[in-house]
């Protein structure tokens, strides 16, 4: 990204990339969420195999991959 941005211009393309992710990872079992972390997506996942299917990085922008464990709501 580029470093003259302001922060709302980033904060706007890291949520289109967070969406893009959510499209395009869909399928992958063993994903529990998504976030947006400082310059990063967070990826929440269930266990450490799902790790190995996913990018480090997503249209130029890291992946934070987080083993949680399942998540269920309660």
């Amino acid at each position: 990204m580029d470093s003259h941005q302001n922060s709302s211009e980033v904060k706007q393309d890291l949520l289109t990339v967070k969406k893009a992710v959510k499209q395009e990872f869909r399928n992958i079992a063993g994903l529990e969420g998504f976030g947006i972390g400082d310059g990063v997506i967070n990826v929440y996942v269930s266990n450490s195999e799902v790790c190995k299917k996913l990018p480090p990085t997503f249209h130029n922008v890291p992946l934070n991959v987080i083993n949680t464990g399942i998540i269920e709501a309660l």
